[in-house]
């Protein structure tokens, strides 16, 4: 079994040499993809204000998965900077295939992963360094080491990491553990999230959002997923990392409560459809046309 602190040592000397690479390319435009939950979209809104920070233009595009297709027309460029945020980890062979050498691409990633074979794709998906990625470390902690390796001025970003942490779930007995909770720590000595200890676990509850307005991160973390995650289609997931990056909007959260009454709704009526086609439960996989009623 892997020592968590040798983990983390390894997996912050990975993030250093990868962050140096960046600083040192000469493009100074960045192509940065992110997955659309809670955890992608607070990976996304860091390395948006880190790479910001460090003088890069940033040009930000959530995605729900990196599609064959898709990564051939992205790494179909040549000499630019990419990086991609919560998926790519375990695909890095076909990422590899794809760039040949053309562009510098950046994984960060806490899913199962691969090893490249490209030396210009740099894999830093911490389950190559010993963190799991289902119990230590989520994405968006992931990104905040890696923002910390740009510039450790940017340990501010650590609440972010805890929400994306906090929406992923991961931890034990209720808990956060590892680099998820040494980020939530940070966050919490940096007065910009509180502790609250439960029977059964902890809840956080972030003071950043809005002075007047503390939030739990669970309930910060619903919000993401339904504009993320239900509001794929019509810029959801860009609302969201807004509302990350500049603060409580009104117009966002009303936008996350129209988006879960329409899941809500649209579910029951799908289910009340598949119940009155005479569908009946079985122990095998049964597929159904949903057709364009999910899109919102």
């Amino acid at each position: 079994m892997n020592n968590p602190n040798t983990a983390i040592i390894r997996f912050e000397i990975a993030a250093n040499k990868a962050a140096q690479r960046v600083r040192k390319w000469p493009q100074k435009n960045v192509l940065l993809f992110h997955h659309n939950d809670a955890d992608g979209l607070s990976s996304g809104a860091i390395l948006s204000c880190a790479l910001k920070r460090a003088g890069f233009s940033v040009y930000r595009t959530c995605l729900e998965k990196p599609y064959p297709a898709i990564l051939k027309k992205i790494l179909s460029s040549n000499g630019r900077l990419i990086i991609f945020a919560d998926f790519a980890g375990r695909i890095t062979p076909l990422i590899s295939k794809l760039n040949t050498g053309k562009n510098m691409v950046v994984i960060v990633d806490h899913h199962p992963a691969v090893f490249s074979s490209d030396p210009l794709v740099i894999n830093i998906d911490t389950e190559l360094f010993g963190l799991k990625g289902d119990r230590d470390i989520s994405a968006s902690t992931a990104c905040f080491l890696f923002a910390k390796a740009l510039d450790p001025s940017n340990t501010d970003l650590a609440w972010l990491a805890l929400v994306g942490a906090v929406g992923d779930g991961f931890g034990i007995n209720g808990r956060l553990t590892g680099p998820n909770r040494m980020a939530a720590k940070a966050a919490q000595q940096q007065g910009m999230a509180t502790l609250r200890t439960l029977d059964n676990g902890e809840e956080w509850i972030l003071n950043t959002m809005s002075p007047q307005l503390p939030i739990l991160v669970n309930d910060l973390v619903d919000i993401l997923d339904n504009l993320g995650g239900v509001g794929y289609c019509s810029k959801g997931a860009d609302t969201g990392v807004s509302l990350l990056l500049d603060g409580w909007s009104d117009a966002a959260v009303n936008r996350a409560c129209e988006l879960a009454a329409f899941k809500t709704r649209i579910f029951s009526e799908e289910i009340h459809r598949i119940e009155k086609s005479g569908m009946n439960r079985s122990h095998r996989i049964q597929w159904v046309n949903v057709g364009n009623r999910f899109w919102v």
